[in-house]
């Protein structure tokens, strides 16, 4: 009887739950532990089946388990499964039992079951963790490695991509062996750094960037983030290194085209030979041509041998600048030329030449596209961003040369223009001065009338030219002002239309409207745009040829057109009339009055109105140039 109650007193004092199955798994005993483990009172699992309470995905390989440790005498089976738990959810047991139903005295399968669930969960918590840095460590773009003892006991994959060698090379060479992965000049420091990190001493520097040998004998510029670890109690050095070579050249490539723009001197021409060559050994490339459109002919310059243009065969390489003037922003990039068709006007010659890669670059002045950079090799190459950034800039470096060229032409032109507009009115007043200094007394009543009638105009074209220039000033200068105000534009127009009438008598003018009310703009500067479309359309259109005036008014915009029957205005120009001296004849040519500004400051006028200015084909012939500013 005592050892009964020793007997009972142990059991239910255990930290396990004790149970008896009979063979067919009912639960014949349950110690009271089980309610701590399982929520369920002993008297209300007895009687019951056990696998009612196992989890339905471990319950197949446990059923098989027990089938088979019923089928020993003696022998013991320990497993892993998952229970309910009275108030839900299910908990993970780890259960060892024993067979001893043969037992007369027991009768049963003795199991004890103890509750691993904070176990199980720490556990899967700490595989998790350890997935987590393996793929951390193998899957990572950045280097990381331990040394300890002047030797390297880890390294991950990017350390083995970043210097070429595998990790097993790594890991097997000798003390101090890694120290040949330095660069030369890099090494003292670097080993130094080494040295106090693996002894825990100072003074440690945990940033610094270092240059490493790469096996093929390449050079890489990485950044390295170090420190001092405890490794089972001992100082080692944790590093981790990022390959930052592409972001070190392309620092040094920027710093040699910065070299390069600060060092172009006045010379136009010897600064592209300039851009050429340093294109060529900033971008690792032995050929550069630049294509530039002069007109209708396509010239050029090439580094390192002008001889490459007349290879090139000049005549087919105009489309391809064509192709390049398409989209100013999108560079042609080509690695090998034998991998796609090769590229119109030129790229065939390209190919006979050896040529396999090409990165070409529109070079646009202002708006307009007028050259083509291209840089050559003799082989395949994989251009990098950095690269195609550089040729960006060599193309915007060649895009100032040529606005300088251009506004030396424009400059040229101005003088060449308003030279032979001032020449005119001057030779005009010199003569008709002289011929009534000289002749006064005897010149006919009605010659001199004349004469004195055409002074006044030469006068007047003068003061005209003179009050163009003082436009364009102001414009420069920002201070050509509009004054709005509210007024009837009708009076405005006719007056326009009458005062061409009276100098312009041998066009008809036509003037039509739809308004009925006032708009809101400067009345003088408005008066000046349609002088200076009306006098144009006057001076190319034929005699007797209508010039028709048409104004609307609608909710959101005033809209006048000036209509002519002159020879139009190609569609290449139609933009560009209205840019600064810009005048369909060139300097050479010049056989109508003016001097390129009365179009571009009719557009300033315009366009400090909010509005908009146009210039389109007439049906039937001629041109029609649109104005619209907002009401």
């Amino acid at each position: 009887m005592n050892s009964e109650r020793f007997f009972s007193a142990l059991i239910e004092g255990l930290y396990e739950a004790v149970a008896v199955l009979g063979g067919d798994a009912t639960i014949l005993y349950a110690s009271p532990s089980f309610q701590r483990m399982t929520g369920f009172a002993p008297e209300e699992l007895v009687g019951k089946s056990a696998l009612e309470y196992v989890h339905p995905d471990d319950l197949e390989s446990l059923a098989a388990k027990f089938t088979e440790l019923v089928a020993l005498p003696g022998e013991t089976y320990a497993h892993s499964f998952r229970f309910r738990h009275k108030l839900g959810g299910y908990r993970r047991a780890e259960a060892t039992g024993r067979n001893l139903l043969h037992d007369p005295e027991v009768g049963g399968i003795v199991v004890n079951f103890h509750d691993v669930t904070e176990r199980a969960e720490a556990e899967l918590a700490l595989r998790e963790s350890v997935e987590h840095l393996r793929l951390f460590t193998e899957q990572s773009v950045v280097g990381f490695f331990i040394l300890k003892d002047h030797r390297v006991i880890f390294a991950n994959r990017a350390v083995a991509e970043i210097t070429g060698y595998s990790v097993q090379e790594i890991l097997s060479m000798p003390r101090g062996g890694y120290a040949d992965l330095v660069f030369s000049e890099d090494r003292p420091f670097a080993l130094e750094q080494a040295r106090l990190k693996q002894s825990g001493l100072h003074p440690q520097v945990p940033r610094y960037t270092a240059r490493l040998v790469h096996k093929s004998g390449e050079t890489r510029h990485v950044e390295i983030f170090s420190k001092t670890v405890q490794l089972k109690g001992e100082p080692a050095a944790m590093v981790v290194m990022s390959d930052v070579t592409e972001r070190e050249k392309a620092r040094e490539a920027l710093e040699r085209v910065v070299r390069l723009f600060l060092g172009l001197g006045a010379d136009g021409e010897e600064n592209i030979i300039h851009i050429l060559r340093a294109g060529t050994k900033i971008l690792d490339m032995p050929f550069a041509v630049y294509l530039r459109m002069e007109g209708r002919e396509v010239r050029h310059h090439a580094f390192p041998d002008a001889a490459l243009w007349s290879l090139l065969d000049p005549p087919r390489c105009e489309p391809l600048l064509r192709l390049l003037a398409r989209d100013p922003e999108e560079p042609l990039i080509m690695g090998d030329l034998c991998d796609r068709a090769p590229p119109p006007g030129g790229g065939e010659r390209l190919l006979e030449l050896g040529i396999r890669s090409l990165l070409g670059r529109s070079v646009a002045a202002g708006d307009e596209v007028v050259g083509a950079l291209c840089f050559l090799a003799p082989h395949p190459r994989h251009f990098k961003r950095r690269e195609v950034e550089v040729s960006g800039m060599l193309a915007r470096a060649l895009a100032v040369e040529e606005e300088r060229f251009s506004r030396q032409r424009n400059l040229k032109d101005f003088v060449d223009i308003v030279s032979h507009e001032i020449r005119h009115p001057m030779t005009i007043l010199r003569g008709y001065s002289q011929l009534l200094c000289t002749y006064r007394d005897r010149l006919d009543p009605e010659l001199e009338a004349e004469i004195l009638e055409n002074i006044p105009n030469a006068v007047a074209r003068m003061e005209k030219l003179v009050s163009e220039l003082v436009d364009v000033s102001k414009i420069d200068r920002a201070h050509l002002s509009v004054l709005k105000r509210d007024f009837d534009p009708v009076p405005l127009l006719e007056r326009a239309v009458e005062e061409m009438r009276m100098r312009f008598a041998r066009n008809p003018f036509e003037l039509s409207h739809r308004l009925d009310g006032p708009i809101h703009a400067d009345p003088e500067r408005l008066l000046e745009v349609l002088l200076i479309l009306l006098e144009n359309a006057a001076k190319y259109s034929p005699p007797a040829s209508p010039i028709e005036l048409e104004a609307e008014a609608n909710e959101d915009e005033f809209l006048v057109s000036v209509l002519d029957r002159g020879p139009g205005v190609p569609v290449e120009e139609r933009t560009r009339v209205f840019d600064r001296f810009y005048q369909i004849e060139d300097a050479d040519h010049h056989s109508l009055p003016g001097i390129g500004l009365g179009l571009f400051i009719a557009r300033e006028i315009v366009e400090g109105h909010g509005g908009r200015i146009w210039c389109a084909e007439r049906e039937g012939g001629g041109s029609a140039f649109r104005f619209a500013i907002p009401l």
